[in-house]
């Protein structure tokens, strides 16, 4: 009987040990990541920065322009747009940049999901590594680099960040 009460007390305190070791380990790791200095290993890989739209007129010139910043590209990169069925002056605002030879144009007369229009617009990529945003966020300066960083360190398949509400409820920023 006392035999049968230790391994039940065993049982019950094994994955509250575990949770516990899966906590300390993820607490460990995260502090380790922070103090990865990227300033001395520059990965700067090309990118296709992938952007699916539907009636983004305010916000097209802005979102490429800022994306094409000299001191923010990263050579090679490109810019895929898949415009679907806008009815606004979003084409009309995208065809501004038909001439730039790392802005990637795909507009369709018909409606397409935004969902459609970023599988489509992956589908186009040339570069290993993807870049996913919205026409309406803006990016901090340096984002997309600042990310690729992450990349120095092999363990590592897939970035993301995150949306900060910078003005408190009206416009979130890409960071």
């Amino acid at each position: 009987m006392i035999a049968f009460l230790h391994i039940s007390l065993i049982v019950a305190i094994v994955p509250y040990l575990l949770l516990i070791l899966i906590i300390l380990s993820s607490i460990r790791f995260r502090n380790k990541r922070k103090n990865i200095d990227f300033s001395e290993k520059n990965f700067s890989a090309p990118v296709s920065i992938i952007l699916s739209c539907y009636n983004e007129e305010k916000h097209v010139f802005r979102k490429i322009t800022s994306l094409l910043d000299e001191n923010d590209w990263i050579a090679g990169s490109e810019i895929i747009v898949v415009s679907g069925g806008s009815i606004d002056a979003t084409n009309e605002q995208l065809r501004l940049f038909e001439k730039n030879p790392n802005v990637q144009l795909h507009i369709f007369n018909e409606r397409v999901p935004k969902i459609k229009g970023i599988n489509l617009a992956a589908s186009f990529a040339k570069n290993d590594f993807l870049v996913f945003s919205d026409f309406r966020q803006d990016m901090k300066k340096g984002s997309i680099p600042a990310l690729m960083n992450y990349f120095n360190d092999q363990s590592i398949g897939i970035v993301a960040a995150s949306l900060i509400d910078t003005k408190k409820g009206s416009k979130p920023s890409f960071a």
